[in-house]
């Protein structure tokens, strides 16, 4: 049986302190004292304006667990499980003082054709003007939710598993097994989420409340609103076979599947604090609907619904299947050599969408699974033991992953709702080449080594012991993708959340190393502002910045006296050669800084530790 009880709590410099918003007339805000401070600042060109939001945290878990083993002539049984109850409590408002985001919208220009002129719209400019293209709050108003900010979010799992180890000849052993998996959706103790019940086209909407009949669709939604998925079963197998016994050669191969149920936390964090137990807004500017810095939350008074995320409460726990053949020989006394295949299936990955196309500049998110993903890479390894000092390993992966969900801290939002197969590509953690090398060196100084063995114990004490670890990383970049902002004010859903990707000119895409810059990291000519309103470049179609990497690190221990003090020596040593490994890279079109570097991962650092053991 376990128990664990964590709690924290965090704050920023303004709350309590000054109410920022108020004192520049911005109006739609929470007044409540623990928000107060600016409001979010996004821009296009330049880095974002943000202060944490304060939140309380406090998460309980208790589970009970156990399991049985069974050792025998030829079978190994091994059978178990747990059970988990999971507590978060929390008082926290995520966009209490309000997000406004500025990408030129009220200063671009249009040529005969209303067409977006490239390299106009100046999103400081919309910033000096007040005029944001979109806005956003989400916070608890105790005039419409007297019981506050304050939500009890519940839920519980269960696994089993049983496992055979089956020996069946000297030269031949097969694992196999089956484990069960469920974790239930996440509820709140006292029913204060909500989401959005939505017709089978996703354009009309009505809320629906936990244990309740959806006003649209008819359908019963329970506690958690989301039904509970109750068949989890993963199978698992693996065999390794020794050929023949004169040779190392070693063939393992194996097949399992994996089921991701973590998706019910943030499903739960996206049902609450929503209306009507708080105040959640997504706005885009329009002609008829002019947003500004003071006035960014108007209210429709033909809108009776502001909730901005649905779930599918048909949603299932997405699951991957894994693959792989690994191939292990010894070459020549102490190097070894493996040669691997591995191979993964997403099925069921999330995918979030925004359907509305109205216009009106109310957009929400819904929420589903549906998406997929393949994955194939090549591994080969060759390893050196440790002998006369020095081991060496070495292994370069080949791999390709492709997929239609992936993005940036989630799934991503289609451009176009109406086109979802247009999302397939390469996926966002696509790391075509990879090498990594590393070592570790003993000097040959002292006892029972090459040079100074029989040295005095106190020269001994000095010389022998020294060592040097060293790795080395090569790698080519992740893909990232090109997009624009709709400064002329997109109907569609994904302008709000900025999903929207150019057009192509055909011309090449990626530079040669000899052409790229800190300026002009990829060829920025290749892409255009689309002449309707979804373009036709796909996603992640531009090779991110790779990496190279040198890290090393010498150690050594000296005794003090026979009495086991002694003084331990480290010296690390990160990106030794100082190499600029570009990260952050501009990709928005309408940006003034399109193409160019925005981040550099950490230069060189040296860490040098003494320390004393008595």
């Amino acid at each position: 049986m376990n128990f664990s009880r964590t709690r924290t709590e965090s704050e920023n410099a303004f709350a309590y302190v000054r109410n920022v918003a108020e004192e520049l007339g911005i109006v739609g805000v929470s007044q409540d004292p623990i928000n107060w401070g600016p409001p979010t600042v996004n821009f296009t060109s330049y880095g974002n304006l943000s202060l944490a939001a304060p939140a309380f945290n406090s998460s309980q878990n208790f589970s009970v667990s156990g399991s049985l083993n069974k050792i025998g002539r030829k079978h190994s049984l091994r059978a178990g499980g747990d059970i988990r109850w999971a507590q978060r409590n929390s008082q926290s408002d995520s966009n209490g003082r309000g997000t406004f985001t500025f990408n030129g919208y009220a200063t671009v220009l249009y040529d005969s054709e209303e067409n977006q002129v490239s390299g106009t719209g100046y999103d400081l400019a919309d910033f000096l003007l007040g005029l944001p293209y979109s806005t956003s709050r989400r916070f608890v108003d105790t005039s419409v939710n007297p019981m506050g900010n304050r939500l009890y979010l519940r839920n519980r799992s269960l696994n089993l598993y049983v496992l055979d180890n089956w020996q069946i000849r000297s030269n031949l052993t097969l694992n196999y097994g089956m484990r069960y998996e469920y974790t239930g959706p996440t509820y709140e103790k006292y029913d204060r989420i909500v989401s959005l019940d939505v017709s089978p086209d996703l354009q009309e909407v009505d809320r629906v409340f936990p244990n309740q009949e959806g006003p649209l669709s008819g359908q019963y939604f329970g506690r958690s609103i989301v039904n509970p998925d109750r068949n989890n079963f993963a199978p698992r197998i693996g065999l390794a076979w020794k050929p023949w016994n004169r040779l190392s050669l070693i063939v393992r191969t194996g097949y399992g599947i994996g089921f991701d149920t973590s998706g019910y936390s943030s499903i739960a964090g996206q049902m609450i604090n929503q209306p009507p137990f708080a105040l959640n807004q997504n706005l885009a500017t329009s002609p008829l609907n002019l947003l500004t810095l003071q006035n960014g939350f108007p209210v429709d008074p033909d809108t009776n619904i502001l909730n901005t995320y649905a779930i599918d409460p048909h949603y299932r726990a997405a699951y991957a299947q894994q693959w792989n053949l690994d191939i292990q020989s010894r070459l020549f006394r102490i190097y070894s050599l493996n040669i691997t295949y591995s191979g993964a299936k997403g099925t069921g990955l999330d995918i979030v969408r925004a359907p509305v196309r109205s216009g009106t500049g109310y957009s929400y998110l819904y929420q589903t699974n549906g998406g997929n993903s393949i994955y194939h890479g090549l591994d080969v390894q060759v390893s050196r033991q440790f002998s006369r000092g020095f081991n060496l390993r070495g292994s370069y992966t080949l791999s390709k992953s492709i997929d239609n969900a992936s993005g940036s801290g989630g799934a991503s939002i289609a451009q176009n709702d109406a086109d979802l197969g247009a999302e397939r590509s390469l996926s966002s953690s696509d790391r075509r080449h990879n090498f990594q090398a590393n070592f570790t060196y003993e000097f040959p100084f002292g006892q029972n080594r090459m040079f100074l063995s029989g040295a005095s114990g106190k020269v001994l004490n000095f010389v022998s012991g020294w060592t040097v670890n060293g790795n080395l990383t090569l790698s080519s970049g992740t893909p990232i993708t090109a997009r624009y902002t709709s400064s002329g004010g997109s109907s569609s859903g994904a302008a709000l959340y900025s999903s929207l990707r150019p057009d192509s000119t055909d011309l090449p895409v990626n530079l040669s190393r000899e052409e790229r810059s800190i300026d002009r990291y990829f060829n920025t000519a290749a892409f255009t502002i689309p002449a309707g309103e979804y373009g036709n470049v796909g996603r992640n179609t531009i090779t991110g910045p790779g990496t190279y990497m040198v890290n090393l690190s010498i150690r050594k221990g000296f005794n003090l006296d026979d009495n086991y003090r002694r003084l331990d020596l480290s010296w690390q040593i990160q990106n030794l050669l100082n190499h600029a490994n570009w990260s952050g890279i501009q990709t928005t079109l309408n940006a003034l800084d399109f193409g160019r570097v925005t981040g550099v991962r950490p230069m060189r650092s040296m860490t040098f530790n003494l320390r004393i053991r008595f």
